[in-house]
């Protein structure tokens, strides 16, 4: 069984605000059976809150777990009234895995940095601009690692 919480701070608060989600929410339909690892309908926490709920949103956090002790927490920090964020997810059990990805946003595009513990020390994965095109559509750059 897989169970998955949202959690979320608004600015100037000091308490979490919990909702329990049901995987067949969270998750894209077609990946039944769910596990920890099944694809999320969303890429962040606050895409499922109502959209009066986002407005002032310091922190999410999204805890998905099964019942034989594999877990995903991903938590993120928003500043710049929410332009800019980090994100830090921690998977435990069967697969221990640590990331940290920053989202900077300046006037035209965003530059994004992955970074992923290894031995211990944070290791850059993935270092890229990603450039909003007048159309809509976006133009990634990777810089070169």
């Amino acid at each position: 069984m897989i169970t998955v919480k949202i959690e979320y701070m608004p600015v100037g608060d000091t308490d979490w605000k919990i909702i329990d989600i049901s995987p067949e929410i969270y998750f894209i339909e077609d990946e039944k059976p769910f596990n920890v690892e099944s694809i999320p309908q969303y890429d962040h926490a606050i895409d499922y809150l109502c959209d009066s709920s986002k407005l002032n949103i310091r922190i999410t956090r999204i805890r998905i777990q099964d019942d034989i002790g594999n877990s995903i927490e991903i938590t993120e920090t928003f500043w710049d009234k929410q332009r800019n964020r980090v994100i830090e997810r921690v998977d435990s059990g069967c697969s221990p895995y640590q990331e940290i990805i920053l989202d900077l946003r300046v006037p035209d595009h965003h530059e994004i940095m992955r970074l992923v513990r290894e031995d211990g020390y944070l290791t850059p994965v993935y270092h890229g601009i990603i450039v909003d095109n007048p159309d809509g559509s976006n133009t990634e750059r990777k810089i070169e690692l």
